[in-house]
């Protein structure tokens, strides 16, 4: 099913493979998943009214899932390159399908999970209609990379990075130190419980971030760390 999805005056189209999925749901309704999100702000649209003007450099997806940030960051905020990070294949199908319906051409797409070390991992199968729940574990046949390494490939700044890795933040931040420390980008992170925030606020506080009091996004708690020169 392709619906329009509209923001702000523009338009997309995109490819519901499964219009009961939460997120593909949305795309049936007419909107981008995480613009509507309830009694909290939605976290993108707090990026499209406060960080557009960071458009100019890589916008970082890691955890694209089925393509609805990848495709919000490119075609609604226009960033000038997007990396786009999916280890299922299933999700990452859709994704691709939702970037050649909208001849997207300034995505980079990453069939890999992410993690502290290169090496090979498996996906748990997400349940019920939510086609992000998958979660990373023990097997082989599942390529791992660091966002380092994916990152050093290109000579673009990184200004902006999402995490949404169902409770895997620490090592893909582990892997991701001399990006933090290179580009210094704007980092929003999804920490669905309390003892998961205040691993990743350590992590982040240790390597120069501070934590946006006060400002929760999105249904699952998601999180926005600054450089702390920038405060």
């Amino acid at each position: 099913m392709i619906c329009d999805v509209a923001y702000a005056g523009r338009s997309v189209r995109m490819n519901a493979h499964n219009p009961n999925d939460i997120i593909q749901n949305e795309w049936v309704g007419g909107y981008f998943y995480e613009t509507l999100a309830g009694s909290r702000q939605g976290m993108l649209n707090y990026i499209y009214h406060h960080l557009r003007p960071l458009s100019d450099g890589i916008w970082v997806d890691a955890g694209a899932n089925v393509g609805n940030h990848t495709v919000f960051f490119s075609a609604i905020c226009d960033a000038s390159r997007v990396v786009a990070v999916e280890p299922v294949k299933p999700n990452l199908e859709v994704l691709r399908a939702n970037l050649e319906v909208n001849n997207i051409g300034n995505v980079d797409v990453y069939n890999c999970a992410l993690g502290a070390a290169a090496g090979r991992c498996s996906m748990t199968l997400a349940e019920g209609n939510n086609s992000g729940l998958h979660e990373v574990m023990d097997g082989e046949d599942t390529e791992m990379r660091t966002l380092d390494d994916i990152l050093s490939q290109y000579a673009e700044p990184v200004r902006l990075i999402k995490i949404d890795v169902e409770d895997y933040n620490l090592p893909v931040l582990e892997g991701a130190k001399q990006t933090l420390a290179a580009h210094r980008p704007t980092v929003f992170i999804e920490c669905a419980h309390t003892v998961e925030l205040i691993s990743v606020n350590g992590f982040m506080t240790a390597h120069g971030y501070a934590l946006t009091r006060g400002l929760i996004l999105n249904h699952t708690p998601t999180y926005l760390w600054k450089p702390v020169e920038t405060v």
